[in-house]
C-alpha cells in the first residue's frame, strides 16, 4: 500500500501506518491536520525535573509527535495531566500513549478531558499489548517524513503555516531558525553588518561551531546575493553562504548558513531566506536591537563566545558579576503568570538597582518565566533594603519568591545554579516557608534532603527516628512543631519562634528545655544540632509531598 500525500505529513496521515494499526484517537480530533516534522519520546521519573527542565524549553516550536508510556507516572493521573499541559504549552501536536492495560492500568477520563481542553491530539495504542515497541512507530513516521521531504523540496508554505500556529509568546526568530534548521540540517546565524551574532541555531543542536572564525572568513562586506563558499578551519571543511534578509532603520541583517557536508543547495538557502524575510515583514519590528535578555540567555546556557560578544555590544562588565537574583512570580488560578505583572516587577527592581549599582555592572530581564538579575556584590546598605523591595513588589497582591545566589564565579556555575534552582526551589520553599529570601545554601539543603527522601532506606529511617524519640503522644506534636520553627524559621531565636506559633516566649524556652532533656544535648551544639536540622527539614518535605 502506498502511503503518499500531496505535501506535508499530518497526524491524520500517520494514522494509516501499519505501526499504528488499531490505535484510537480519543481526544483533540480538531488537530488532525497539524503538520508533523519529527518524533520524540517522553519518559521521566521526576515530575519536578520534567516540569522545570525537560519541558520548559523556550526553543520548542511544536510540530513534534510525542510518544510515551507514562511509565514513571502510571498510577499518578495528576502527573499525566500536568505532562499534557506542558506539552500543549510548548505547542506539541500530539501524544501517542502506549501500554494502557499493561503498565498504565487505564486511561483516566481526566487525562482525556485535559487533552480536549487544550486541543492536543491524544492517540492510544491498542490496549493490553506489552509487545508493542516505540521504535516501530518512530521508524515508520520518520520514513514517511523523509520521503515527503524528498518528494517535495519546497518547504516555505509548510514552515509559514507552522509559524502562524505558534502562540504569540513562542513566535520568535529563534523558533523560526529552529524550524528551518530541522528542515535543511544546517546551522543558521543572523548577524548584523559588524558580524555580531543576534540569533543562532546550530545543527545538531549546541554543535559548538567556531562561529567567530567562520564569520571572519566569510568577510565583513556581505553581498546581497548568494555565493557558496568553502571554508577550511582547523582541518575541518565547511560549506556556507550568506545573504541579506532584513533592513530596518539602517540596520542590515544577514542570514549565514553553514553545513558540514557538501550538499548545501542554493534552492534550500533561498527558501530559508524567503521564510525569514516573510517572518520579519509580518511579525517583527526592530529585530536588530540587542537586549539584556540575550546576554542572560547566553550566561545561563554557558555560551561563552556569544556571552562575550553581547556583553561587548551592551558595554556590560560581566567580570564584575558575582551575584545572581531570581524573582519568581506566583501563578494565578489559571496557572498562568501575568506578563504585565512581571514587567512591572522588572521596572521596580531596575529602579532599585540604579541607586546602588553602576549601569555597566548589572543586567535585569525576563528569562522564561522568571526575572533574572546578574550584578556585582550588593552593598550592605542595599541588602538591608531588600525586605522593603519585596514589599513593594507585593504591593499589588502578587505573590513572589526571591532567591539570592552569591559568589558566582563563571557562566558554568551560573548555569548549574539555575538548573538546581528550577528543580529544588519548591522543596526549599516547603522547608523555609517564612523566609523572605532563599539563598544558595537553602537550595543546597533542599537538594540534600530531597535526595535522602528519594533514596528511602536506612538513612531516611534513622533521620526520622531521631525525632520519633520525642513524639510519644499527640501533645508531643507541639515539641516537633516548635523545634522545626525554632531551627528552620527563627534561626534559633526564641522570640521569633513565639511570634510565629502564637505563644509566649517563655513557653518556647520551656519546650526547648524539654527537647534538650529528651535528646541529651543543647540545641545549638554542633554537629548534633545539624542532624536535628536535617531531620526537621525532611519532615517538612514529607508533608509537602504527601499533604
Amino acid at each position: 500500500m502506498d502511503y503518499a500525500w500531496d505535501m506535508s505529513v499530518t497526524i491524520e496521515n500517520i494514522m494509516n501506518l501499519p505501526a499504528l494499526k488499531g490505535a484510537k484517537i480519543v481526544a483533540g480530533k480538531n488537530g488532525l491536520s497539524r503538520i508533523i516534522l519529527s518524533v520524540t519520546v517522553l519518559e521521566c521519573n521526576n515530575l519536578d525535573l520534567l516540569r522545570n527542565e525537560c519541558m520548559s524549553n523556550p526553543r520548542c516550536y511544536g510540530s513534534e509527535i510525542v510518544i510515551t508510556g507514562f511509565i514513571a507516572f502510571r498510577n499518578n493521573v495528576e502527573a499525566q495531566c500536568k505532562s499534557i499541559r506542558k506539552l500543549a504549552e510548548d505547542g506539541e501536536s500530539a501524544l501517542i500513549i502506549y501500554y494502557v492495560g499493561c503498565i498504565i492500568p487505564y486511561l483516566d477520563k481526566r487525562v482525556i478531558d485535559t487533552a480536549n481542553e487544550l486541543d492536543i491530539t491524544l492517540i492510544v495504542m491498542p490496549e493490553n499489548k506489552i509487545e508493542l515497541r516505540y521504535s516501530d512507530a518512530i521508524d515508520e513516521i520518520m520514513e514517511v517524513i523523509i520521503r515527503d521531504r524528498l518528494n517535495d523540496n519546497y518547504f516555505v508554505s509548510e514552515v509559514m503555516e507552522m509559524i502562524s500556529r505558534l502562540s504569540s509568546n513562542r513566535r520568535n526568530v529563534n523558533a523560526v531558525l529552529d524550524m528551518i534548521r530541522d528542515r535543511i540540517h544546517c546551522s543558521l546565524f543572523i548577524v548584523d553588518s559588524f558580524l555580531r551574532v543576534l540569533n543562532e541555531s546550530e545543527w545538531p543542536r549546541d554543535r559548538g561551531l567556531p562561529v567567530d572564525i567562520i564569520l571572519a572568513q566569510f568577510g565583513k562586506q556581505f553581498a546581497n546575493d548568494y555565493s557558496l563558499e568553502t571554508l577550511e578551519i582547523e582541518g575541518n571543511r565547511y560549506w556556507g553562504t550568506h545573504t541579506l534578509v532584513d533592513e530596518d532603520n539602517g540596520v542590515r541583517l544577514y542570514l549565514c548558513i553553514v553545513k558540514e557536508t557538501e550538499d548545501l543547495g542554493m534552492d534550500l538557502c533561498k527558501q530559508a531566506t524567503e521564510v525569514l524575510q516573510t517572518y520579519f515583514r509580518l511579525w517583527t519590528e526592530n529585530h536588530g536591537t540587542i537586549e539584556a535578555k540575550q546576554l542572560i540567555k547566553s550566561i545561563l546556557q554557558d555560551e561563552t563566545p556569544a556571552m562575550k560578544r553581547i556583553a561587548s555590544i551592551l558595554r556590560i562588565e560581566i567580570s564584575a558579576f558575582s551575584e545572581m537574583m531570581i524573582v519568581s512570580l506566583a501563578e494565578d488560578d489559571s496557572k498562568t503568570i501575568s506578563f504585565k505583572k512581571i514587567e512591572n516587577a522588572k521596572s521596580i527592581i531596575e529602579g532599585f538597582l540604579k541607586n546602588y549599582v553602576k549601569p555597566n555592572k548589572y543586567i535585569c530581564d525576563i528569562y522564561e518565566r522568571d526575572l533574572i538579575i546578574f550584578t556585582e556584590a550588593l552593598s550592605n546598605e542595599a541588602k538591608d533594603l531588600l525586605p522593603e523591595l519585596r514589599q513593594e513588589l507585593q504591593s499589588d497582591g502578587t505573590g513572589i519568591d526571591m532567591t539570592i545566589f552569591e559568589t558566582l564565579t563563571n557562566a558554568k556555575k551560573a548555569k548549574e545554579t539555575y538548573k538546581k534552582y528550577q528543580v529544588y526551589k519548591s522543596y526549599a520553599t516547603a522547608i523555609y516557608p517564612k523566609k523572605y529570601f532563599l539563598t544558595s545554601a537553602d537550595i543546597n539543603i533542599a537538594k540534600y534532603c530531597k535526595e535522602i527522601y528519594d533514596s528511602g532506606g536506612d538513612e531516611l529511617a534513622e533521620r526520622k527516628e531521631m525525632l520519633c524519640s520525642m513524639y510519644q503522644n499527640e501533645k508531643d506534636k507541639e515539641l516537633l512543631d516548635t523545634l522545626a520553627v525554632y531551627l528552620l524559621d527563627a534561626e534559633g531565636n526564641a522570640s521569633k519562634t513565639a511570634d510565629y506559633i502564637f505563644v509566649h516566649k517563655n513557653t518556647v524556652k520551656y519546650r526547648i528545655k524539654v527537647i534538650e532533656k529528651i535528646i541529651g544535648h543543647e540545641i545549638g551544639k554542633m554537629p548534633e544540632s545539624y542532624e536535628l536540622y536535617i531531620a526537621s527539614a525532611l519532615v517538612r518535605i514529607e508533608k509537602y509531598l504527601n499533604p
